[in-house]
């Protein structure tokens, strides 16, 4: 709250400042202060620039049903919170260089884990549009969510393929959902005449269960990854909504896949060693006057041993989702759909979520309210807690529903 208070201090300080930071140059007047997506300073030609903003999305999440490994169904759960709260610095020195740096607090997507407090930032080096250099925190490319920030989901989470939590009692068994855990590390990566989109990077490995790492990495594992994507009409963009209302078609498909040197134990299972995994993943993406269509398929294989016998073990994964949404009153009221599934290698292991979502944007995409409801099933593992046979048998269901009031300031 302290940051959030310094935050408001300072966009009032800047806003108030915008008449006397403001350049005349024969006759027209170019703001070097004000307000644009976030707060900024600027000078008169824009090369240095120092801007600040933030987001708050306060809930109100509920959910019923499921079990808890003793096999006692689980209380439900009926309660206000605040799902993140994001400070954001951000500008350039020069016309070529640029830096970011955040601070977030936020809770996990579907349990009632405290708030953790993170922060990262990042240099970037962009002469020409083909060539893009950044270094500092950051996930390798891999799939369409890399580039997606959570103020442009169309639901009020993610999907499951890239955000369940793996805690045995949340929804999913101890293997993670997909995509690579943010660290540090560098990514190259340009645009050829909006078309072609390319990006390759490398960042520390060793992250256990696909968790965020950002300390020293002495054990020499690395994570690769690579995307490309190509536009074969318009440029699409990375939010998952067509708020701007496309006037024209925009169409793309885009591929990944990467590689995680792991090298630790699960953070789950004591007896497997987390050796490595290959992941792979294909998307398509298509925009047209508030319509907005998305799919996306993601496949893994985990290679683990057994801790007692050194036997080796492999598991291979595949899952996707897909989504639709329309605006039925233009850039102020959404409606959508969205189906998500993972099928892990062997039985009673399997994950689904099926929900849908309505949006109400007040004031674009800074101030908006979205209420996001579904049915998630999960054939879980057998835990060996007190309650044999339940978890190979019983499908578990849970029944959501989420809330969401979003300021972009």
């Amino acid at each position: 709250m302290k940051a959030l208070r310094i935050l408001l201090i300072v966009g009032l300080m800047g806003a108030v400042a915008i008449p006397a930071f403001a350049q005349d140059t024969g006759g027209v007047t170019t703001p070097t202060a004000g307000y644009d997506g976030g707060f900024f300073i600027q000078n008169p030609d824009g090369d240095a620039r120092f801007k600040f903003n933030g987001r708050i999305q306060p809930e109100y999440f509920y959910q019923q049903g499921g079990y808890q490994t003793s096999g006692v169904p689980m209380d439900a759960i009926n309660s206000f919170r605040l799902r993140r709260a994001l400070l954001n610095f951000s500008g350039n020195v020069t016309k070529d260089w640029s830096f970011s740096t955040f601070i977030l607090n936020q809770t996990a997507n579907s349990s009632t884990t405290p708030s953790n407090l993170s922060w990262g930032a990042s240099v970037t080096y962009n002469p020409i549009p083909l060539f893009n250099l950044e270094m500092g925190t950051l996930s390798v490319p891999f799939d369409r969510f890399g580039d997606v920030s959570s103020k442009n989901y169309m639901f009020t989470e993610a999907s499951i393929i890239v955000t369940e939590d793996f805690g045995i009692n949340d929804l999913s068994p101890s293997r993670p959902a997909f995509g690579m855990a943010n660290s540090v590390g560098l990514t190259i990566g340009g645009n050829w005449k909006d078309r072609l989109v390319y990006a390759v990077g490398v960042t520390n490995g060793g992250n256990p269960n696909g968790n965020a790492s950002y300390v020293l990495n002495y054990n020499k594992r690395m994570t690769v990854g690579a995307r490309l994507q190509w536009n074969i009409l318009k440029d699409p963009g990375s939010s998952e909504m067509d708020l701007a209302w496309s006037e024209t078609p925009a169409l793309a498909i885009g591929a990944g896949g990467a590689y995680e040197d792991q090298g630790v134990v699960d953070a789950y299972v004591a007896s497997l060693f987390q050796r490595y995994n290959i992941q792979g993943t294909g998307d398509i993406t298509f925009k047209y006057k508030g319509l907005s269509v998305i799919a996306a398929w993601y496949g893994r294989i985990q290679y683990d041993y057994q801790t007692g016998t050194n036997i080796g073990l492999n598991y291979q994964d595949a899952g996707y989702y897909a989504l639709v949404g329309y605006f039925v009153i233009p850039r102020k009221l959404e409606i959508g759909a969205r189906s998500s599934q993972m099928f892990r290698e062997g039985p009673n292991n399997n994950q689904n979520a099926y929900e849908g979502t309505i949006n109400w944007y007040i004031i674009g995409n800074t101030l908006k309210w979205q209420t996001t409801g579904g049915m998630y099933l999960n054939y879980d593992v057998n835990v060996g807690t007190g309650a044999v046979g339940l978890y190979n048998t019983d499908v578990h269901r849970r029944y959501r529903i989420w809330s969401m009031l979003t300021l972009n300031i």
